[in-house]
C-alpha cells in the first residue's frame, strides 16, 4: 500500500493520481491529508505538496492541480523528446525538477486543447499546436514514461515495494473504419451514373471502365477487402474493432444505404469477427441530434447496444464531443490520435478515463489513444509500403517498452493493393505479425 499526503483534495489531484497509480502502475494507494499520519506511516509514501515533510518522497507542487480554473499556464516548458518538462519546480529535497503531476494532467487532459487555439479546415485542433509536435516528443508516450521515473524512484527508495503493471502484457489491437464499404458495388444507379460519367467528361477512361466492369462482376470492388481483412484476424487470433459509418448521404458521408440489405449482412458478417463500434458522420459534429439516430439505427442492425466510437476524421471538439458521446452511452472512444501525423495525442499509450475539464470531474468514458493510420502513414508522411512498416515497428517497440496497447488503424479501401495503395496490404500482414510476435514474447 502506497500513502500520499496532499495538503488538499481536489478532482484534479484524485485523477491524476488514479490515472499514476491504478492506470498505469497498477499499485493501490491511499490519501491522507494528516501530516502526522504521514509522518507515522512506515511504509512506502510520497508527499505531494508545497513544503517537503520528514520522511518518504517529496514531489513538490505547482498551483495546477489545486485549481478548478481553465487558464493559461505559465508552463516555462524546457528541452524536447524524453528530456521535455513544464512546470518547474525549485526544490533540493524535490524528487522531480518539475512537478510531474500537474505535468501528466495537463497534457493527459488536453488542457491545451481547451484554450484558444487554431482549428483546420475541419474544426479540429491543429496537431502542429501541440506540445508534443513543437517540443519533438509526439512519437513517445511521455506520462507513460513519467509514471516510470516516478516507479523507480520509489522502488529505490523502497526495494520491497511492488507494482502490478509488472504482469500486464503489450497489447495489439488492430482497428477499422469502413467509411465507404464499397467503392462502387450497391450504390445505386444514380450515384454509378454521376460516377461513371464523371470519370467520362473528365477523361478517365479507364476508371470509367473499370466501374462497370465492377458492377457486371467482371471485376471485384477495390474497397471489398474484407476477406483479406479478416484472414490476417483470423490467422494472428486478435481482437479487433469496426466502426462503421452508418448515415445518410451527405457531402463528407459517403457510405452505402443504410436501408441496403448487403450493407446490414456485411455489418452482421463483421460482428462474427469483431467488435463493432460507430463512427458518427461529418454532420453529427455540429447536430448532436443525428448521433443518436445513427447510434439508435446501427443498434437495430446487431440487435445489440453499441458501446464504442470513433470521430470521422477524428473531429474533436473538447469537451461537447465527448459529452455528447456519454450523453449517448458511449463506453469507450477511440479518436484520440491525429489524421495527419503518427503519435500520441495525449502523450500516454495505455487507455485511461476522460476528464472534462469544463466540469471539473472525472468521467466513466475511456479513452483508447491510437498511434498509427495508415492513412497518416501514406497521405500526410508519405511513406512506402516498406517505410511504413519499419516505422511502425519503431512505434510498436516505443508502446511494448511500457506495456501498453498498440491500437492501429486501417481502411478497408486502403488495403485494397491496387492504384496508390498498392503494395499497403504487405504493411497490414507485416503489422499483425510483427505484433503478434511481441504479444507471443510476453507469455
Amino acid at each position: 500500500m502506497l500513502l500520499v499526503h496532499v495538503p488538499k483534495i481536489t478532482n484534479r489531484i484524485g485523477y491524476t493520481l488514479n490515472l499514476i497509480f491504478k492506470d498505469i502502475l497498477k499499485i493501490d494507494f491511499t490519501i491522507t491529508l494528516n501530516p502526522q499520519e504521514f509522518i507515522d506511516f512506515e511504509e512506502p509514501k510520497i508527499n505531494y505538496g508545497k513544503e517537503a515533510l520528514p520522511g518518504g518522497i517529496f514531489i513538490k507542487s505547482c498551483p495546477l492541480l489545486f485549481s478548478s480554473t481553465i487558464e493559461i499556464q505559465d508552463l516555462n516548458e524546457t528541452g524536447t523528446g524524453l528530456d521535455f518538462t513544464i512546470f518547474p519546480v525549485y526544490n533540493k529535497e524535490a524528487a522531480f525538477s518539475f512537478d510531474i503531476f500537474a505535468a501528466s494532467f495537463y497534457l493527459v487532459s488536453r488542457y491545451e486543447e481547451y484554450l484558444p487555439h487554431k482549428t483546420d479546415e475541419f474544426c479540429r485542433f491543429a496537431s502542429k499546436e501541440s506540445l508534443a509536435v513543437m517540443h519533438e516528443f509526439i512519437e513517445i508516450p511521455l506520462v507513460n514514461h513519467w509514471a516510470e521515473k516516478i516507479k523507480s524512484c520509489l522502488s529505490k527508495k523502497y526495494p520491497d515495494i511492488s507494482f502490478e503493471n509488472e504482469h500486464r502484457k503489450f497489447k495489439f489491437v488492430p482497428t477499422f473504419n469502413i467509411n465507404s464499404a464499397y467503392s462502387f458495388k450497391h450504390k445505386g444507379f444514380f450515384r454509378n451514373a454521376f460516377g461513371f460519367f464523371s470519370s467520362i467528361f473528365s477523361g478517365d477512361f479507364k476508371k470509367a471502365t473499370f466501374r462497370i466492369h465492377v458492377l457486371l462482376g467482371k471485376e471485384q470492388d477495390p474497397s471489398d477487402s474484407f476477406d483479406f481483412i479478416i484472414q490476417g484476424i483470423k490467422e494472428n487470433r486478435l481482437k479487433a474493432l469496426f466502426f462503421i459509418l452508418f448515415a445518410k448521404y451527405g457531402e463528407y458521408d459517403k457510405n452505402i444505404s443504410v436501408n441496403s440489405v448487403r450493407f446490414h449482412r456485411l455489418i452482421k458478417h463483421l460482428a462474427d469477427y469483431a467488435k463493432i463500434g460507430i463512427q458518427p458522420s461529418f454532420l453529427s459534429f455540429d447536430e448532436p441530434s443525428a448521433l443518436k439516430k445513427e447510434i439508435h439505427a446501427l443498434e437495430k442492425v446487431l440487435h445489440k447496444p453499441i458501446k464504442r466510437n470513433r470521430q470521422y476524421f477524428n473531429r474533436i471538439r473538447l469537451p461537447e464531443t465527448y459529452q455528447q458521446l456519454i450523453e449517448n452511452n458511449i463506453e469507450e472512444d477511440y479518436s484520440m490520435g491525429y489524421t495527419n501525423l503518427c503519435g500520441f495525442r495525449a502523450s500516454i499509450c495505455t487507455p485511461f478515463s476522460f476528464y472534462d475539464l469544463a466540469l471539473g470531474s472525472e468521467t466513466k468514458l475511456r479513452l483508447f489513444p491510437f498511434a498509427v493510420t495508415d492513412h497518416s502513414l501514406r497521405l500526410h508522411m508519405g511513406k512506402t509500403p516498406d517505410e511504413a512498416i519499419q516505422y511502425s515497428r519503431k512505434m510498436m517497440d516505443e508502446v511494448k517498452k511500457y506495456k501498453g496497447k498498440f491500437i492501429c488503424v486501417f481502411h478497408n479501401d486502403s488495403l485494397s493493393n491496387t492504384d496508390e495503395w498498392k503494395g499497403w496490404q504487405k504493411v497490414y500482414t507485416e503489422m499483425l505479425s510483427y505484433g503478434k510476435s511481441l504479444m507471443r514474447k510476453e507469455l
